[in-house]
């Protein structure tokens, strides 16, 4: 099984190796990888895709626009009707959409 991520990345090709990898984000269809000292803007490039090149026992989608490091889950808030989670070593929580609280049974 290969250990990274393979990504075009404007005229480069980076590899970021799996363990390295905080979670994905999409902000305005660009997507940025967050490391953990560097946030990388990685273009246009669909969730979707992104989800089925990453090992599924390592990464989860949690929301339209984010996916996770399991490994880097430091706990999951559920408020009301309301569910976050809190990655180590970062101060923001990121939000669980209501499609993927069921598939995780997060709540």
């Amino acid at each position: 099984m290969l250990e990274s991520l393979r990504l075009n990345v404007s005229l480069l090709i980076i590899f970021f190796d799996y363990e390295d990898i905080i979670y994905i984000e999409t902000v305005d269809k660009t997507a940025y990888l967050y490391t953990k000292n560097k946030k990388h803007p990685i273009g246009r490039i669909a969730l979707n895709e992104l989800e089925s090149r990453l090992p599924s026992v390592m990464f989860m989608r949690i929301h339209r626009s984010f996916i996770i490091n399991k490994s880097h889950i430091d706990f999951v808030s559920r408020t009301n009707n309301l569910c976050q989670i809190k990655i180590k070593n970062y101060e923001n929580m990121i939000p669980v959409g209501r499609t993927y609280k069921d598939v995780y049974n997060l709540i």
